[in-house]
């Protein structure tokens, strides 16, 4: 063998193990799914009681208009990066919610209120798409989880 041989050869293994790692690479992030969790209150109150929550955008105020609240709030917010295995989020005291990939595209949210299981809600989730879903609260006021596919 010469020089020329083995170094082509060396070479040629490198560039062989340089792809298959690249790809692997990419298979990885392929199964991750990015998701934009929105927890939020309705109510007929102007007001909410907690200074911290913020009004909701008018997007999102014409998305929830077919409710019966006239006030939409903004509880809490979260990026949640979702792999093989379902992801449990803690969305505020009382609630949580499962995010679980299931086969082609779709997704299974389960919603947790003061630790029961309140309801499960399976869709077919592209980038950009929504799934929204909620619950009735005390004081004749509600929730709603909006979860926004981001890759």
């Amino acid at each position: 063998m010469t020089a020329r041989t083995s170094i082509l050869k060396g070479a040629l293994s490198l560039w062989l193990a340089l792809i298959a790692l690249s790809l692997f690479a990419g298979a990885v992030r392929a199964d991750d799914v990015k998701f934009e969790a929105v927890l939020i209150w309705g109510t007929n109150d102007e007001k909410s009681p907690d200074p911290s929550h913020k009004p909701v955008s008018e997007a999102v105020a014409k998305k929830l208009k077919d409710f019966k609240w006239s006030h939409y709030f903004e509880v809490a917010r979260k990026n949640v990066s979702v792999s093989k295995d379902e992801k449990r989020v803690q969305m505020s005291k009382d609630c949580t919610i499962v995010i679980k990939l299931l086969e082609n595209n779709r997704v299974e949210v389960t919603l947790i209120g003061k630790g029961k299981t309140v309801g499960t809600m399976k869709k077919e989730m592209k980038k950009g798409s929504c799934l929204v879903t909620g619950g009735n609260s005390s004081n004749s006021t509600g929730w709603f989880i909006i979860i926004k596919q981001t890759d």
